[in-house]
This record gives C-alpha cells, sequence and structure tokens, in this order.
C-alpha cells in the first residue's frame, strides 16, 4: 500500500521518529479496514437469514453476533449511513435492551475483535516498531533499530551531532558549515473510506 511504502521510504533515508509516526497511521488504516470486513460479512449473514429475524428469540448465536455487531458498528462509521436503517430495524426486532448492550460494545453480544477494530485505540510504541521492522525486512532494509522510543530521538539527536564540526582552536577562524540533510517527498497520508471503495453494504429485509 502507499502507506507502506510511506514507512518504507523513511526507513531508508533513516527518519526512523517519522517511520514510527506513518507506521501508526498504518496499523490504525488497517485495524479500520479489517472492521469494516467484519461488518460487510455480518451484512451479509442478515440478509440471508432475513426470514428468521422474524422470530427473533429463535435466531442463533451467529444471527445475534450479526445484529449486535452492525449495532455497535451504526454509531462509529459515520461513513456508512445505511447502518443507522438497519440499526432501527434490528432494535424493533430484537428489543430496546438488546440494542443498548449492543451499543455499548458489551462482549456478552457483541464481537470482541469488532469492537477492538472500531475502538480507534492508539497502537503501542513496541506494536510500532514491531511493524516498522516487518516493512524493513519485506524491503530488504538493514535496520539498526533501539529497544525504546526514547532512544530513537538520541539516535536521531547522535547522526545529527555526527554532521557539527568541532570548535577550531583558540586564535584560529571557523569556518562555517552548512549541515545537509536529506529531504524526500513522502506521499500524504490516505484516509481510509471503504464505502468508496466498495458498493453500499445491501441491508434488506
Amino acid at each position: 500500500s502507499i502507506a507502506r511504502g510511506d514507512v518504507a521510504q523513511l526507513l531508508s533515508i533513516g527518519h526512523l521518529d517519522r517511520a514510527l509516526a506513518r507506521a501508526e497511521q498504518v496499523m490504525e488504516e488497517d485495524s479500520m479496514l479489517e472492521g469494516l470486513d467484519i461488518i460487510e460479512h455480518y451484512c451479509k449473514i442478515l440478509v440471508e437469514h432475513s426470514a428468521q429475524l422474524e422470530k427473533p428469540k429463535e435466531c442463533g448465536e451467529e444471527i445475534k453476533a450479526a445484529a449486535a455487531g452492525l449495532i455497535f458498528a451504526s454509531a462509529r462509521c459515520g461513513e456508512l449511513p445505511e447502518l443507522l436503517d438497519a440499526r432501527a430495524i434490528l432494535a424493533s426486532k430484537f428489543g430496546r435492551e438488546f440494542e443498548r448492550a449492543a451499543k455499548e460494545g458489551s462482549q456478552v453480544v457483541v464481537n470482541p475483535t469488532l469492537v477492538q477494530r472500531l475502538s480507534g485505540q492508539k497502537a503501542s510504541a513496541e506494536q510500532q516498531r514491531r511493524l516498522a521492522r516487518e516493512i524493513a525486512a519485506e524491503n530488504g532494509i538493514l535496520l539498526d533499530f533501539p529497544d525504546s522510543p526514547g532512544e530513537v530521538h538520541q539516535s536521531k539527536q547522535s547522526e545529527q551531532a555526527k554532521n557539527v564540526p568541532a570548535p577550531a582552536p583558540a586564535g584560529k577562524s571557523v569556518e562555517q558549515f552548512e549541515v545537509r540533510t536529506e529531504t524526500s517527498e513522502v506521499s500524504p497520508s490516505v484516509s481510509c473510506h471503504r464505502a468508496n471503495d466498495h458498493q453500499a453494504f445491501p441491508f434488506v429485509i
């Protein structure tokens, strides 16, 4: 993807701190896409078993999980307004108590994986470094990666310090040196809008 390519490019020129920040964006985008895949799967389940929704008390766990998942997602995926209509239909069939538990993300009724994917939780520093190592390996980049986030900043300062000339001895003139840093064009962050890449989720009962 473009985002992973950005991380690889930043790593190749030694911009570790910027690569980590971009890696975090990659993980957020991937997490949202995985969540949308689950939602799409749930929509298909409910469409295929729409007749059974007329008797919600007799619905199996798969159908209930799909219904709860769509209700939960309806408040977190503004780019999919169809989910609001689906929530109204499902709430009328399964009841307000079921709707309340689903909206709150209760793991009793909502798939924990979906809750995690749509929670917007930030990736940890270790997760960012792990992804950066993975991308570096995929692109044949030798990565001397520090073990802690603080060392990334120190590493960058050390590299900059190498380019700064030592003070001249007393009584001698000092030449001014320009410290040149490499810059590279990096593609802007690409926002994820699965609704624009796929057809709207069908949900007709």
